[in-house]
């Protein structure tokens, strides 16, 4: 049975950095013992624990899996909800191997006359402070813009709601005088636009009701007078009546019309539905001559 070989190189380029070496390929280490991070190309490996103890806490981070789960998961043209930029887990470790190494740097200055390292660890944690500070302050930018923005469309809005509301009170008042709608219709409307409980489709829909609606009173009364246009109104039906009043009288034509010449006279049935449970009416020479309804 073949053994499985393993083959480890380490090279230390500066106190607290080591260049690493194996089969897998090529990795940088930086820290110390108790605190380490490594870079390499499949990720990042941060390992923290107490020297001496045998404890210790290790996190990796794969490149290719997160890339992978971007790949297959993310949602395209998904707006990624606002999240304010914070201190994570893998800065908070920087900072810290930061800070040991310049300890441990500013401390061995006599020794070793390690004052450039210490120095450059300052540094960084500076730039990453500075780092994580500079996006809180774009991220507050962007929510205020955000905010800001959406203010000024409600108000926008809400203008435009508040203008068409008013043309519509303007509207109603002149069916009102039109004489194509009831002083109460006027009224309703009138209330429930000021309120805004109605919406602009409804209160549109039901205005053009009114108005066909009073414009066919209008239209009938004025074609018959009141005593005729009334009844016709009411949908009542007598012996006598034209054709045309039938019409007007259901509002619409008939269904069908059955037409019969006779020797003396001109016979047409106008059938509303059809002729066993519908509306029925003989005329005879122009006038209704009998009739069934329901």
């Amino acid at each position: 049975m073949l053994m499985g070989f393993r083959f480890r190189k380490s090279v230390k380029l500066m106190q607290g950095v080591r260049l690493n070496f194996s089969k897998s390929g090529i990795s940088t280490s930086v820290g110390r013992p108790g605190a380490t991070v490594n870079f390499s190309k499949r990720g990042t490996r941060t390992t923290v624990g107490i020297p001496g103890t045998g404890l210790s806490y290790s996190k990796s981070s794969s490149r290719r899996s997160s890339n992978n789960a971007a790949r297959y998961y993310a949602p395209s043209n998904t707006p990624k909800p606002f999240s304010e930029p914070g201190f994570g887990f893998f800065s908070i470790v920087l900072i810290l191997l930061a800070l040991i190494v310049a300890i441990s740097s500013f401390g061995a200055i006599e020794k070793d006359g390690n004052l450039a390292i210490g120095l450059g660890s300052v540094v960084f944690i500076g730039l990453l402070i500075f780092r994580v500070m500079n996006k809180k302050a774009k991220y507050r930018a962007a929510i205020t813009a955000q905010l800001v923005k959406e203010a000024e469309e409600q108000e926008a809005l809400e203008a435009e709601q508040a203008k068409e509301y008013s043309t519509r009170i303007a509207l109603i008042q002149e069916r009102f005088n039109q004489n194509l709608l009831s002083s109460d219709g006027r009224d309703m409307y009138t209330q429930r636009a000021t309120e805004r409980s109605i919406t602009l489709n409804d209160l549109d829909l039901h205005l053009e009701r009114a108005r066909v609606k009073h414009e066919r009173i209008n239209t009938i009364l004025t074609k018959y007078g009141d005593e005729v246009g009334n009844k016709i109104l009411k949908e009542e039906f007598w012996i006598g009546m034209t054709k045309e009043q039938v019409i007007d009288s259901k509002g619409r034509q008939p269904d069908k019309i059955e037409v019969e010449a006779l020797k003396t006279k001109t016979k047409e049935t106008l059938i509303y539905g059809n002729k066993t449970s519908g509306d029925v009416f003989v005329i005879e020479n122009g006038t209704v001559a009998r009739f069934k309804d329901r």
